[in-house]
């Protein structure tokens, strides 16, 4: 009864009205209100019009002061003048001017919004994040044009490949043993990330010579990236040139100890001999920006301040130089290289978190170099 008199009263002051199936709603723009499953089925033009329920404004095309709320709000709309208020649903096209309100809302088609449009967390998906990432790989180059590896993780699967950025084509191979799938490609603010598993996740490629900087007196290098610090209970190999086990082919490696400290480690294989420097703090867990510069010096003060150096999140930050004896210069071999792992006698110490952009340069970084590479990749892993 209190329906009936409800559509009366309206129907008497010109507001047409239908609660479900309305197939036989007609056009008006004096005004309408409908509610149901199909509300709104045929209407294709009017104006204060309000919807409410599954198919809202079904046949709804054009308008104006139109608030549509429910299951597929504004499903046919196209052009709208004034307010349109989303709240969950599936929806086609639309033109719209004017203010324009999201919740909860998926669509398909194009999106073309006249005016501002603010945004309060991410911005994020395939397309765009593929897009952000071949953007920054090209940013990096123009900080420096010696990188001769760069990975952004676009690619994850057992017996993959990732590809090399650079034009020098170290692309890595994703390990057939591990569980490396389409998930571990993790979307990280407006980037992809590489999630490691800490247990046998990990990638490899062969040697080559750019991996190398050995000599009489060893070539600069510069490596970082972004890494996911998370506390373990052992070191964690974040990329390295390095063999021990079998016949030993050892250079070089980058990774955090059980402390969580940042560990660069040369190996002097002719005299069996090593250098570290390792940051003097522990990093604290979640993202950080890491880079070590070497300018190539060799002999027992290789690593010493003057010229090694660790960054982190684009400052200098203190460190710690150790020799082992009498080091005279990194020595090249034809040790693979691994990203996420160690192999320390056996291969193990597997990184257990995400991992951003990787890089390697054959030069020595600046403090302007690192601070510019820092703030062109900052906050895009959401960090």
């Amino acid at each position: 009864m209190k329906r009936v008199f409800l559509v009366l009263v309206m129907g008497l002051l010109g507001i047409n009205v239908a609660f479900g199936d309305s197939s036989n709603f007609v056009d008006d723009t004096k005004g309408n209100f409908f509610a149901g499953l199909s509300a709104g089925k045929s209407i294709t033009t009017g104006r204060n019009n309000v919807g409410i329920g599954q198919y809202a404004g079904y046949g709804l095309t054009t308008g104006s002061r139109n608030v549509l709320i429910g299951n597929g709000a504004g499903f046919s709309l196209t052009t709208e003048s004034d307010m349109l208020y989303i709240t969950t649903g599936v929806a086609g096209n639309y033109g719209i001017s004017g203010s324009f309100r999201l919740g909860t809302f998926s669509f398909t088609g194009a999106l073309d919004i006249e005016g501002d449009v603010k945004i309060t967390g991410t911005l994020y998906g395939d397309t765009i994040s593929d897009q952000l990432s071949y953007s920054l790989a090209a940013e990096m180059f123009d900080i420096d044009q010696s990188i001769s590896a760069l990975y952004v993780w676009m690619t994850p699967s057992d017996a993959g490949t990732e590809v090399d950025l650079s034009p020098h084509a170290l692309d890595l191979t994703y390990t057939d043993a591990s569980n490396f799938s389409t998930s571990d490609l993790v979307q990280q603010g407006s980037l992809w990330a590489l999630d490691f598993d800490g247990v046998n996740d990990y990638l490899f490629t062969a040697d080559d010579a750019d991996w190398s900087f050995d000599g009489s007196s060893d070539a600069a290098v510069s490596i970082g990236g972004w890494i996911e610090v998370v506390a373990h209970t052992d070191s964690q190999g974040v990329i390295d040139k390095y063999t021990a086990s079998g016949t030993p082919q050892r250079e070089w490696a980058i990774f955090l100890d059980s402390a969580e400290k940042l560990t660069f480690a040369l190996f002097d294989e002719a005299d069996d001999k090593i250098t570290t420097n390792k940051t003097t703090a522990a990093l604290d867990a979640g993202w950080h920006f890491v880079v070590h510069t070497y300018d190539g010096t060799a002999g027992a003060t290789a690593l010493t301040e003057a010229n090694a150096l660790w960054y982190v999140d684009g400052a200098s930050v203190a460190d710690t130089n150790a020799d082992d004896g009498d080091f005279t210069n990194m020595v090249g071999g034809t040790s693979i290289v691994h990203v996420g792992c160690l192999d320390f006698g056996v291969l193990g110490n597997y990184f257990q978190g995400n991992m951003g952009m990787l890089f390697v340069a054959n030069s020595e970084w600046s403090a302007d170099n690192v601070w510019q590479a820092y703030l062109t990749t900052r906050g895009l892993l959401g960090e």
